[in-house]
């Protein structure tokens, strides 16, 4: 009797800790950490072949204030990356494609994760709350008249970023979001938050990767275009 109970005792610490090392949520109130995104596509394969090819979770990683969200696709082909440099107030776009590196900066509104920055994006905000892993989110409404799009947005205020969505066209929302949407050359996809872990993060990975060479924003866009 006594080796069964140890090892039910066993089982159950065994059980404990693997749930503990699965589901590691941040503290309210963290101000550094990594955010990982569930990605959904509102298209099917079979209207979009293109989405067997695109990235299933996009990482989010902050610290004092800056912002880095990359994601990677085509079987690691390419590596995308958007950088908010909170003290130098600017953005920076970052894409790998093979052994091709390149990085456009952005002092002002910019285009977002291949999403273009639509002067006529309307944001509405309401009472309408939800909770994302354990984290207390408000509701606001986002219209492109542009592009007929209309999507929810959820954000929340206990993680401490100021002003999170610098530099995108989201920027009018006052909360880090996990749950949102973007249009990525044609193609509307859905990210939920699905894991934060409240981590140490490297300073350099707000920094320009050494290697890369700066082009325009209009290289970016035709490079994006052809990928897709």
């Amino acid at each position: 009797m006594r080796s069964i109970k140890k090892i039910g005792i066993i089982v159950i610490f065994l059980f404990v800790g693997l749930s503990s090392c699965h589901i590691k949520l941040g503290k309210k109130g963290m101000d550094e950490g990594i955010i990982k995104y569930q990605i959904t596509y509102l298209q099917s394969e079979s209207d979009n072949p293109i989405i067997s090819l695109m990235p299933t979770y996009l990482n989010m990683s902050f610290k004092n204030n800056s912002v880095l969200m990359e994601v990677e696709g085509w079987m690691g082909v390419f590596k995308s990356s958007f950088i908010k440099q909170f003290d130098l107030n600017r953005s920076v776009t970052v894409l790998k494609v093979m052994n091709k590196k390149y990085y456009v900066i952005n002092t002002g509104t910019a285009d977002f994760m291949g999403m273009k920055a639509f002067d006529s994006i309307q944001i509405t905000f309401d009472e309408q709350s939800k909770v994302i892993l354990d984290f207390q989110c408000k509701h606001c409404q986002v219209v492109i008249p542009d592009k007929n799009l209309a999507f929810d947005v959820f954000y929340t205020d206990e993680i401490h970023i100021d002003n999170p969505n610098a530099q995108t066209p989201f920027h009018k929302i006052p909360g880090v979001m996990l749950q949102f949407q973007i249009v990525a050359n044609g193609i509307p996809m859905t990210l939920i938050a699905s894991e934060i872990n409240e981590s140490e993060v490297s300073d350099e990975v707000f920094f320009i990767p050494k290697g890369y060479e700066e082009v325009t924003q209009e290289t970016i866009d035709k490079i994006f275009s052809e990928l897709i």
